[in-house]
């Protein structure tokens, strides 16, 4: 056979395991909404007006009808298509179908970078696209980097996403680092977006953020946004983020997380390789980001759930 034909062959069966995998993570929200609706119920997805507005994005026509839905169960609607959503989000077929190597369907560097290399040009349509907005995740991410002051490190910056979202009157300092040198090149050009007094308090390098070359105790905040499901060794990070930071400093994370309705996290718990193989950004979705935290010897100083924790917005300090 011709590579043509082998490649439409092996495009076929990427596609056939994502629509396994996404029908099964959608019948899984609605049984667990079907079970335990009064706790999945949450603030995960925006109002009606926005969801009408995917209306114009091919396969999510049918969201935006169900959004426009008056019933008593409305509430609960809005909860299935969160989940729905979540899961489309983790599932865009641009990253989607690479084979991938690792401990437990995490991605050995290695791959990782070559990976994120790859589709450094359209990851914007995975994290910043349709569905990102219609979780609201700009709005999240904005709240949380409101936080960052002085000399500000971001680790996993990718394609700088938040470069346009920080508050630069009150930074001093912001290094961005990611082990991408494609991903980097995106985030440049977002950095030369801004005005020359903010884009002057940017340091973008490529370092991997497990092995980081900072000397101790460089920064007063250390800013992590979805990237910690995907690293090979997250617990490594959060050391290194531990050790960077100024005694005091704080850390803030926006992060996918294992949900607190126990229905949901088992859940999670069964789909995750399914995920960590198939999904958008090869993340893993279940990992407790709060243990993980504590583990290294952060204080928590506040946890904010979305949709009963699947996204968690943590802010921690570094004590000594």
């Amino acid at each position: 056979p011709s590579e043509e034909m082998l490649a439409m062959t092996a495009c076929r069966r990427r596609r056939r395991g994502m629509l396994q995998a996404a029908s099964l993570l959608t019948l899984g929200a609605i049984v667990v909404q079907i079970l335990s609706p009064s706790r999945v119920a949450g603030p995960l997805v925006r109002p009606a007006s926005t969801l009408r507005s995917l209306a114009s994005c091919g396969r999510r026509r049918g969201v935006a009808a169900l959004s426009v839905f008056q019933s008593p169960r409305r509430r609960a609607v809005r909860s299935i298509l969160g989940s729905t959503l979540l899961v489309s989000h983790q599932l865009r077929p641009s990253i989607a179908g690479e084979k991938l190597s690792g401990d437990g369907g995490r991605m050995a560097d290695i791959d990782r970078k070559k990976l994120y290399d790859n589709v450094a040009d359209k990851y914007d349509e995975l994290d910043g696209g349709a569905a990102a907005t219609a979780l609201g995740l700009p709005e999240k991410r904005a709240k949380l980097l409101a936080e960052a002051s002085g000399d500000v490190l971001e680790l996993a910056v990718g394609t700088g996403l938040n470069l346009p979202l920080y508050r630069y009157e009150n930074i001093k300092s912001l290094r961005g680092v990611d082990l991408s040198s494609g991903m980097l090149q995106n985030a440049v050009v977002k950095k030369n977006k801004l005005p020359a007094r903010d884009k002057a308090k940017i340091s973008l390098s490529e370092m991997d953020a497990s092995r980081l070359s900072f000397d101790d105790n460089s920064f007063d905040y250390v800013v992590e946004t979805f990237s910690l499901c995907v690293v090979y060794n997250p617990e490594a990070v959060l050391r290194e983020a531990f050790r960077v930071l100024k005694p005091g400093g704080q850390l803030l994370i926006l992060e996918n997380s294992r949900s607190t309705n126990p229905i949901l996290g088992l859940y999670q718990d069964v789909t995750a390789d399914i995920l960590a193989r198939y999904g958008g950004k090869a993340c893993i979705w279940n990992q407790d980001v709060i243990e993980l935290t504590k583990n290294v010897g952060f204080k928590l100083d506040y946890v904010e759930d979305y949709g009963t924790g699947l996204l968690r917005a943590v802010k921690a300090t570094k004590q000594v």
